[in-house]
This record gives structure tokens, sequence and C-alpha cells, in this order.
């Protein structure tokens, strides 16, 4: 009986797995059709030299972002899942453990370290300019976005590149429909067996790892003004290659990632000069830089009136 309920349990285990890898598939799919020409990263005047020179992007720990709101939300979400969906008979007892598990994981028992590039698809924000670009004294980096989206592919997988959901009632339904599909899996093992402690911990673990993955793309309504993209990749915790860098009076882990899969340079279409800037020899210094670096791209002044607060 114990081997026959082991057995089972890796079976069960298979299962989880495959539904927390849909649902975290689901939500990075994106049609070509709805993807701009451009996307637009906002950033200092280090940040621009050091994209440019370095042909990579940084990108920060999902867990260090300007936004900590972002998790508050995630979780908002996932608790108004397991208020609204009710089960009964064995379902109902499934759902009291998995309830349980999710709440001892709370989005944070995952092997892997989520990192973020932004982007946007406004190339002229004010509330971008001064968030994000040194209160509009820097730049926007203009990105080809097919190009992005062509690395991005499952045949290529150097990351994920998704469009940012801000419609709450999207992103509970899909998680409900996850949800859903892990009490299925963990009703077909019996209470009390062998492996029905693992079978709750392993779907605990994975609905927070769905959760967390899902919501590394997912942002409260009150941000949709951003039209935000984002790129994102994973790496092991305590893995060659992340790095920490100061940002004011903080540490933030970040790691390097080319946006092609040629060696070569960034696909880097355009550079906008910030409406903080006032002197005209800023387009010539942006220029310079660019052909220093092999860029031959569009260089443009935002045309955003501009007040300094």
């Amino acid at each position: 009986m114990a081997r026959r309920d082991q057995e089972a349990g890796l079976n069960l285990h298979d299962d989880l797995d495959a539904i927390s890898e849909k649902w975290w598939l689901d939500a990075r799919v994106v049609k070509p059709s709805l993807i701009p020409d451009v996307l637009y990263h906002y950033t200092d005047a280090a940040g621009l030299a050091g994209m440019l020179a370095n042909g990579t992007v940084w990108t920060t720990d999902y867990r260090f972002l300007n936004d900590k709101s972002e998790f508050i939300h995630t979780r908002s979400v996932v608790k108004r899942v397991m208020d609204e969906v009710g089960f009964t008979g064995v379902r109902a007892k499934a759902k009291d453990a998995l309830d349980a598990a999710i709440e001892r994981y709370q989005l944070a028992d995952t092997s892997e370290d989520a990192f973020v590039f932004s982007l946007s698809e406004h190339k002229d924000d004010l509330s971008q300019w001064r968030g994000y670009a040194r209160d509009g004294m820097g730049f926007t980096i203009g990105f080809d976005a097919s190009e992005l989206h062509r690395v991005s592919l499952p045949d290529e997988g150097r990351y994920t590149f998704s469009k940012i959901e801000y419609d709450e009632e999207r992103q509970f339904s899909a998680l409900k429909k996850a949800y859903g599909e892990f009490i299925a899996v963990m009703t077909r093992d019996r209470d009390g067996s062998d492996s029905w402690n693992k079978t709750v911990s392993d779907a605990g673990r994975l609905f927070d790892w769905t959760a967390a993955s899902r919501g590394a793309l997912n942002k409260h309504a009150s941000f949709a003004g951003e039209r935000e993209w984002r790129v994102l990749h994973y790496a092991e915790k305590s893995a060659d290659g992340t790095l920490v860098r100061a940002s004011g009076l903080r540490l933030v882990p970040y790691r390097e990632l080319a946006l092609h899969d040629t060696g070569e340079k960034l696909p880097v279409v355009s550079i906008g000069i910030g409406p903080g800037f006032t002197e005209a020899a800023i387009g010539d210094a942006v220029r310079t830089l660019a052909r220093q670096h092999g860029y031959d791209v569009d260089v443009y002044f935002a045309e955003t009136p501009y007040r300094r607060v």
C-alpha cells in the first residue's frame, strides 16, 4: 500500500507541475499583432551610457523594485481566490489543506529569483520622466519590440517578454482556474494516505510559484497609464552572475542580460532626451555617444511641457 501511495504521489506531483507550467505559459504568451513597433525604457545618463557600451541591460530582482505594492496586490488577488472559491465534500477538505499550504509560502518559496527589465509604450510621458529618469533629466531608449519578441520565443528561450496585465478580473480569473485545477488533482489522493502530506506541500508550493510568476506580470489598475511591458528571466538563488549595485540608500541585486542572440548590439532604434534639459548641445553629446558604440539611431527631444516640482 505504501509503495502504491508513493507511486501515486509521484504522478500527482507531475500533474501539479504541469498545471503550474501551463498557467505560467498562459501569462507569457502575447499575440504578435499586439506588439508595438517600439518600446521605451526610461533611464538616466549612466544607464544609457552603460547599456550602449556593454550591449546588455540591467534586470532588477523583482523583490527590489521601487513599487512594493506589486507584492501586496498579488497577495490580495490570491486571498480573494481563497475566500471566494468554495467546494463541498472531499474538495472542501482539499481546499482547506491547500489554503493552509499557500498561507505558509506567501509568494516566497522558490528556488529561483525573478529579474525584470521594464519598458513602456509611451515615448514621452511626464510621469515616467519624473519617476524613472531623474525628474526629467534622463533619457528613453527605444527598443525594436518585434526583435525582443523574436528572441523570447520558446526556440530561443533567453527570456520572457510580455505585456503587464492591469485588469484585476482577468488576473483573478486565471488564478481561480489554476486553483480549481490544483484542487482537482489533490482530490485524487486520499486524506490520510502516506503521500497526502507531500501532495499538500507540493500543491501549496507550486500554486505559490504560479501566483508569484504571474504576479511579476500583473499590476494594480491604477498603474495602467504606464502601459508597461516587461522582459523577465529567472536565475537560481545565489547563481553566478547575480550582482549588487547601490541605488541611493538601497542595495539592489541585478543581472546583466543581452536582448539579442548575436553577441552584438542591443536592438536600439531611438534615444529620447528628457524635458528637463534646456541646452541643445546635449543632442550632439547623445549622437556622439551612440556613434561611439556603433549605433545609428534617431535622437529626439521630448515635447512634453516640463515644470520641475
